[in-house]
């Protein structure tokens, strides 16, 4: 490179050189024009006289040229200049012939190669015709060595800059390359591996399962699949933002990693799903007491985001080949093994049994059945009074939905409400709840009011004020009549929002109840961030009054508290005159369960299972009043469909 730099200085020199020297002789020749042209005068046949060259010479070499050379048409010498300051000149000719007139010179003409003189032809005419020419001898070796100076210099600073954008472009081409290795590496990475967590995804984990089972199957190995499910992820997603539950997940899948084995493969499935491989087990018999261990390391509480949570793991195997020895097979049987241990209570380990399938199937039977008889208005409401416990008096209802199943008859909330939340069918079958309510109520003789609880999901979903407002103005019921119950569990996440939405159906009219007070996540300062109505001691401590000495200090504390913050106190599941006395001594004024009655619809009807025997309680209170009203159908074609 700094050859070719070196070479292209050089050509670039000599060219300038060239260019400088024939334009230095032409501006000399056409300054001394007319003394050239004398000297043509005084050529004759002989040569011509020493004095007159003398005389030329003299004028000639006061200028940058050191000899010249006067040549006629026929290229003949006719006039000379005898000697050079540095180098001998060319020898001298003689003239052929005299040419007289005034000369001028044309446009000069470079000849020659660059070395210590330079000479120049500069044609010379006369009368304007073209009587000869004239060569100039310029010395431009200073000249040279100077344009030799600067070229080398200009040289260097080329190969220096050439050198740096070569450099310059070698580094933006490898850092291209980098880049481009670095986005392949990144493809590569996110084809393999969950974006939150970091773990394998599914799909290259079910195809090296299925490498696995195949090699386990040619050594008479075993491979065990184990499914995780995250108990109660949805609560806590629900209830404290998908940002915590993103931070749960990461430290879910970072405790089940740390403790596998390094053969084993583990990966995040989707959601809070996750899945385990353990590869090469001689026996079935150690797979049990492992998920037992992961089960117990997996529900130690989780610190996250300023939250303690307590959750766990649900754990559902299946074996290859015992099971299946198809990974898409050996999938669906640790699903079905999943969600056994869900339903047995989870935090807990089941492995694949052959009856699952069927028990499986039977439940998306349910969930088909569900939709359709949400469809076909299906359910239908059924009321339990609430009683004054001072006076006797009703003073309202609460609204319970029960499923006329066509198979398995009348199913309660326990039965079907899990699915419901699951697969999302919880706001169609919500809104057909508060509207039927809502026109049960208006139907009835005595204004009593009407209680109906609302879901999570609701408040998650949309504006639950508007849904209210709506369903108020549409069946024509009082909005002080409309009592609205929520858990505690609504308040841990978004709290700002659900505050705002709460003050917005208070601002309609409508009462807001705490449902089920006492248990998860109770905070008093719920109650102080938010003015409610009414409190609803849940019915364990209610049922552990006569047996625990704790249930009651809770129960008395609670109605205390009522008390002092100015709100009513209702105790829920009553079910004996025992219970009824030590809340009455409580000062708790207002109560429901068994004792008082089971839910029944609103025809009439009897309820979903045996009635206690009230004798006790209408000869102290009387017969509770009548809830009928005008006849309607069972299938009203205003409710909301899903």
């Amino acid at each position: 490179m700094f050859l070719a730099a070196t070479n292209l200085s050089r050509w670039v020199a000599e060219d300038n050189l060239e260019a400088f020297a024939a334009s230095t002789a032409k501006s000399w020749a056409t300054q001394l024009g007319p003394d050239v042209a004398s000297a043509f005068e005084t050529l004759g046949t002989e040569p011509t006289a020493k004095d007159t060259r003398d005389a030329l010479d003299a004028v000639v070499l006061t200028g940058p040229a050191v000899a010249y050379r006067l040549f006629d048409l026929s290229d003949k010498i006719v006039v000379a200049s005898d000697r050079l300051t540095r180098k001998t000149a060319p020898a001298g000719g003689h003239p052929s012939s005299a040419i007289a007139g005034q000369a001028e010179f044309g446009k000069a003409r470079t000849r020659g190669q660059v070395r210590r003189y330079i000479d120049v032809d500069i044609p010379v005419k006369t009368q304007g015709a073209v009587t000869g020419r004239l060569r100039v001898y310029v010395d431009q070796t200073d000249t040279l060595t100077l344009f030799y100076a600067s070229h080398k210099s200009i040289t260097i600073l080329s190969a220096v800059f050439l050198l740096s954008a070569v450099a310059i472009l070698i580094f933006i081409i490898w850092s291209r390359l980098r880049e481009q290795w670095s986005a392949d590496d990144r493809i590569r990475h996110l084809a393999h591996h969950d974006g939150l967590t970091g773990l394998k995804n599914r799909t290259y984990f079910a195809e090296h399962l299925g490498h696995a089972v195949a090699r386990a199957d040619k050594e008479g190995g075993k491979v065990a699949l184990l499914c995780f499910d995250v108990d109660k992820f949805k609560q806590i997603n629900d209830t404290l933002g998908h940002a915590t539950g993103d931070e749960l997940l990461k430290e879910f899948a970072r405790r089940l990693e740390t403790n596998l084995r390094k053969s084993d493969l583990v990966c995040r499935l989707g959601g809070d799903e996750f899945a385990v491989a353990l590869l090469g087990l001689p026996s079935v018999a150690q797979i049990v007491p492992f998920a037992d261990r992961l089960c117990n390391i997996l529900s130690q509480p989780y610190m996250v985001n300023s939250h303690k949570l307590s959750t766990s793991a649900s754990i559902g195997v299946a074996v290859s080949p015992d099971d299946s020895m198809d990974v898409s097979e050996l999938f669906n049987c640790a699903d079905l093994a999943l969600y056994r241990a869900k339903a047995e209570g989870r935090n807990t380990v089941r492995l694949f049994e052959t009856e699952m399938d069927e028990m499986f199937q039977r439940r998306r039977r349910l969930e088909q059945e569900m939709k359709d008889s949400i469809e076909a208005r299906d359910f239908e409401l059924h009321y339990q009074p609430q009683y004054d416990l001072e006076t006797g008096n009703t003073y309202g209802q609460e609204a319970l939905v029960r499923w006329n199943h066509s198979g398995r008859g009348l199913l309660a909330p326990d039965d079907f409400i899990p699915i419901a939340e699951e697969t999302g069918l919880i706001m169609p079958l919500s809104r057909w709840i508060l509207d039927r309510a809502c026109r049960d109520a208006v139907s009835w003789q005595e204004p009593h009011k009407v209680a109906v609880n609302l879901s999570a999901s609701q408040f998650k979903a949309g504006s639950v004020a508007d849904l209210v407002r709506e369903t108020l103005d549409a069946t024509g019921l009082a909005p002080e009549r409309l009592e609205l119950e929520i858990t505690e569990t609504l308040f841990i996440g978004d709290t700002e929002r659900v505050r705002s939405e709460l003050q917005r159906l208070k601002a309609i009219g409508v009462s807001i109840v705490m449902d089920d007070f006492g248990t998860g996540y109770s905070s008093l300062n719920y109650l102080a961030s938010f003015p409610f109505d009414k409190i609803k001691i849940d019915r364990t401590f209610v049922q552990n009054l006569a047996t625990n000495p704790m249930a009651g200090v809770i129960v008395n504390t609670i109605v205390g508290l009522g008390r002092d913050l100015d709100v009513a106190i209702t105790a829920e599941g009553i079910e004996t005159v025992e219970q009824e006395a030590m809340l009455k001594s409580f000062g708790c004024g207002l109560g429901q369960g068994f004792l008082y009655g089971r839910p029944v619809p609103l025809d009439g009807g009897e309820p979903a299972d045996a009635a206690p025997d009230l004798s006790v309680v209408y000869a102290r209170f009387g017969s509770p009043p009548a809830l009928k009203g005008p006849a309607r159908s069972d299938k009203p074609e205003d409710a909301t469909s899903a």
